[in-house]
């Protein structure tokens, strides 16, 4: 399910974009209100029951169970700003990380010396990630101008 609103999101935000409009907004269970121009892409742990949305403008939101989405012409835009700069994915992972709506972009994963383990170009929509080789640690997303951390079981 969680998959099937992560598509819609991206739909929506390539619909969004694609025709200009600034009024559509992807709004968090927490109320955080994002214009869908800023939604770089979602990012889902193993079996997580949570899910970050990596913005391309600000920090990453994590921690998020559900979105809605909300058209409002008159919108400036985000309405909160966290305090923090790299958002945490809360669960850890095992094996994999899926990076959604993200076609055509570099990521890396790093460790916390910055030494970098993994980088590739994504290819499709939906990207499944194979972190299974690297050792138990925290270790450092970075797609664009956004980072989340995670922990490596």
């Amino acid at each position: 399910m969680k998959k099937f609103f992560a598509m819609c999101a991206l739909l929506i935000t390539s619909t969004a974009v694609a025709r200009g409009d600034s009024g559509w907004l992807m709004v968090t269970d927490a109320g955080m209100r994002i214009p869908m121009e800023h939604v770089g892409m979602l990012v889902v742990a193993d079996n997580a029951m949570t899910f970050s949305v990596i913005r391309t403008v600000g920090e990453a939101v994590s921690g998020v169970t559900s979105v809605t989405f909300s058209y409002d012409p008159s919108s400036s835009g985000i309405t909160e700003v966290s305090a923090t700069e790299v958002g945490i994915l809360p669960d850890a992972v095992s094996s994999t990380v899926t990076l959604m709506g993200c076609r055509g972009r570099q990521f890396t994963v790093c460790d916390m010396s910055g030494r970098i383990y993994i980088s590739a170009v994504i290819a499709n929509d939906s990207e499944t990630v194979d972190v299974s080789a690297l050792s138990g640690g925290i270790y450092v997303l970075s797609v664009c101008e956004s980072s989340v951390k995670f922990i490596k079981r």
